[in-house]
């Protein structure tokens, strides 16, 4: 292991192993002309065991045919910078262990008021070259397809049709991230370095120029860095503001939780993964259904989110680290956050659906029973399952909250400050990391002076990245 010291300092430190951030560290190392001495840090033991893990998130190639509040400009948009992703997932698969399916459908299913809407967007949707395996399935066709949607249902009073996609793209994120970081292997850079169960206790500038940093690590080590590529999720802007970079920013964190579904509720397996109509203000999925990728008894109804005052789940030490950031000018921004009575009515039924009892049954009658009229509690496991953590950005001078991913999804989601950048996205992100991570080592190249070295160019291209 070597040691990276003031005199003899890494290029390029990479903070944080989920989908993403492999990506990069894959990025520096494959399309780099010049061997750049690169380290990934990570705490867990192995790469894509937090958020991108396979019971984190919902293992979705998010091509946006299914979000039902992205125009056709997002859904272009993010359709084309997925496809890297894919095409890797579909290479790496054959020769690694598989984390890529295609399954024959992906569903829109709606009810009354909302059958208008999501009949406009498939005319929409139509128009667009990217959606030809599209298709329109009103209600006499479905019970072939999803019976279970159909057994107990009362078309007349709840008349249902849906949009269905002939390939709906299945990812373990997880796997992915692993696969990207093995894939480094094969460049033969020499100064590419990989170090787990390592947690960075803190960051200090070395450099009045901004071209140097130090990173103290959990064992009592530290290493020097030129550049920076944080991505720790909450702890981000935690790192961000430490080292007085976004300071006007503050975060809230959202968390999400599931159900199981009891294995025995079901007469025949759902053959697709069911997304109902998403509200326009709201940035999460209205509650849907999809079954886990080793096991699909395992079928889970997502998702209830709630502000949290951990920065990491179930890691109470992280809510000391939320209060030591919190500032006076934060208060009025969650103010203005609770005075808004759309999200303030979404957060107080969430509050209501961790309730013992009573919150399952809320959930099942104000979510899930639209889907599957049959459900009762008693065919819920017992107990809600912790998912991912996402941040709310707030402003501390507008005092306003901006769900940033949401609302510009398709947009390079980074703040570049000097020599070091910042990545802090909700799990759908993990979609575009393919195309995004190679970006930030294109950034580098061009904006970091301090560093001397370029890109291939044309090897990006080949691998459909075009800067």
């Amino acid at each position: 292991m070597q040691k990276w010291t003031r005199k003899n300092p890494l290029d390029i430190t990479i903070l944080g192993a989920g989908i993403q951030w492999a990506s990069n560290f894959h990025a520096a190392c494959k399309y780099t002309k010049q061997d750049l001495s690169v380290l990934l840090l990570e705490r867990k033991s192995w790469a894509g065991l937090l958020n991108s893990n396979e019971t984190q998130n919902s293992q979705t190639l998010h091509i946006w045919d299914i979000e039902s509040n992205y125009d056709m400009e997002k859904s272009a948009h993010t359709y084309n910078k997925s496809q890297p992703l894919k095409k890797f997932a579909e290479n790496q698969s054959a020769q690694w262990n598989t984390f890529y399916s295609v399954w024959p459908q992906m569903l829109v299913w709606v009810w009354n008021k909302e059958i208008d809407i999501v009949t406009k967007r498939y005319d929409s949707l139509k128009e667009l070259w990217i959606y030809e395996n599209l298709s329109f399935v009103p209600q006499d066709k479905m019970g072939h397809l999803e019976p279970e949607l159909m057994r107990w249902r009362d078309i007349k009073k709840n008349p249902i049709v849906w949009i269905r996609n002939e390939e709906w793209v299945r990812i373990d994120f997880g796997k992915a991230a692993q696969a990207y970081v093995k894939q480094w292997l094969k460049h033969g850079k020499e100064n590419a370095e990989v170090r787990y169960n390592r947690s960075v206790k803190d960051i200090q500038r070395r450099s009045t120029t901004g071209d140097l940093f130090e990173i103290f690590l959990d064992d009592g080590t530290s290493v020097f860095t030129k550049s920076l590529i944080m991505s720790m999720g909450s702890y981000t802007e935690v790192r961000n503001n430490k080292l007085w970079y976004n300071t006007n920013k503050w975060i809230i964190s959202m968390a999400a939780n599931y159900y199981r579904i009891r294995p025995d509720f079901f007469t025949s397996p759902l053959m697709a993964k069911i997304y109902g109509v998403q509200k326009e203000w709201v940035p999460y999925a209205k509650a849907h259904l999809d079954w886990e990728w080793n096991n699909s008894n395992n079928v889970r109804v997502w998702p209830t989110a709630l502000p949290t005052y951990f920065l990491e789940k179930d890691k109470t030490w992280s809510m000391i680290d939320f209060l030591k950031m919190m500032r006076p000018a934060d208060i009025p921004t969650f103010i203005n956050l609770l005075k808004d009575p759309k999200y303030a009515a979404h957060m107080y039924n969430n509050l209501l659906y961790k309730l013992p009892y009573y919150g399952p049954k809320r959930f099942l009658d104000k979510e899930v029973r639209s889907y599957l009229p049959q459900i009762q509690l008693e065919h819920l496991e017992k107990d809600i399952v912790d998912a991912w953590l996402r941040a709310i950005w707030t402003d501390r001078t507008t005092h306003t909250t901006t769900f940033w991913w949401w609302k510009e999804y398709w947009i390079n989601l980074n703040w570049n400050h000097e020599n070091i950048i910042s990545n802090a996205a909700a799990s759908p992100w993990a979609s575009v990391a393919w195309y995004e991570g190679p970006h930030d080592i294109n950034y580098i190249a061009e904006h970091h002076s301090w560093l001397d070295f370029e890109i291939d160019h044309a090897l990006m291209k080949k691998d459909w990245i075009n800067l």
